[in-house]
């Protein structure tokens, strides 16, 4: 073993120069990456885990359906699909569009205000990119940050982004007992509309007869006018119990976001990481060099060997 690190070391100080010079190139280049790039921001916001009910599943299939995204069955609950829904179309085309220091965040992000197709779908996918999500499985904290080059600009459009997922869930998502209480709205309003018809026309009854008691004819028709109208009203109380406990159901199955920690602007970039490029670089740059040293002490050892046979 001293053997061979011996040799090495003989081997690199007599091409020194090459070996140097590879590994001087490759840090370099390692420094141009670490001191040009752009400094990157991440901003996080953490999000208390949602709650579960016994309507989880098929709200994960109303989601699926909504939002175009596959495999969502597969998906334990709500916690693991955050991230892909701050990663939507709908809810990254509607945080781009809100205003921020006078500008939409589509100025502050792409640095324009109208973009063509094209580049609104590249801006879309790189904006994916630069959302992230994901959950604790000890705490069940869930976590959505956003990396760009402006500190304050990535706070404020991922509190935007929770912003549009709130939005979403409570205007778009629509569950079971959601769906109960806009049929029971209906068919109450229909009744209303019925009952107040049988008091105006029991009403003008009364009004034309003075004494229905007179007559057997319009006692019975009085005796109908009020039934239909109890009938009604009966019907009315009933549909009104019935929306207000639709009500109550649909705010405990409609998912909601429950945030613990708004994003603020971080004071500490996540990119470049200058130390880690520079010693990747000065690795990389021995590798390469030890390979050339190597390369070369082989390539005059055939020549020499062939010069001795000729």
């Amino acid at each position: 073993m001293i053997a061979f690190v011996t040799d090495w070391l003989r081997l690199l100080d007599a091409h020194r120069r090459l070996f140097g010079g590879i590994v001087a190139v490759c840090l370099a280049a390692g420094a141009c990456v670490a001191f040009l790039s752009p400094k990157q921001y991440r901003a996080s916001a953490q999000l208390l885990p949602p709650m579960a009910n016994g309507q989880t599943s098929q709200l994960i299939s109303r989601l699926s359906a909504i939002t175009g995204l596959e495999n969502m069955g597969q998906h334990p609950g709500f916690a693991a699909l955050y991230p892909d829904i701050a990663q939507s179309r709908g809810v990254l085309e509607g945080a781009l569009a809100q205003q921020h220091a006078g500008r939409t965040f589509r100025f502050w992000i792409a640095r324009q205000d109208s973009l063509t197709p094209r580049e609104h779908e590249r801006l879309l996918r790189w904006l994916k990119r630069r959302v992230e999500g994901y959950s604790n499985p000890l705490t069940g904290l869930i976590t959505i940050a956003v990396t760009l080059k402006d500190p304050v600009l990535a706070a404020a459009f991922t509190n935007e982004l929770l912003r549009q997922m709130d939005l979403f869930f409570s205007t778009q998502v629509v569950t079971e007992a959601g769906a109960k209480r806009v049929s029971i709205d209906a068919r109450l309003r229909e009744v209303e509309t019925l009952l107040r018809e049988g008091e105006d026309r029991l009403e003008d009854f009364l009004r034309a007869n003075r004494l229905p008691e007179a007559s057997p004819a319009l006692k019975l028709e009085e005796t109908r006018l009020r039934r239909d109208m109890e009938v009604n009203a009966t019907l009315y109380v009933e549909l009104k119990r019935q929306r207000e406990i639709a009500r109550v159901e649909e705010v405990g199955t409609t998912p909601t976001l429950r945030v613990l920690e708004p994003a603020v602007p971080p004071l500490v970039k996540v990119s470049p990481r200058r130390a880690i490029i520079l010693g990747f670089s000065l690795v990389v740059g021995g590798i390469i060099g030890l390979a050339a040293v190597k390369l070369r002490q082989d390539l005059a050892a055939a020549r020499h060997a062939g010069a001795r046979d000729a």
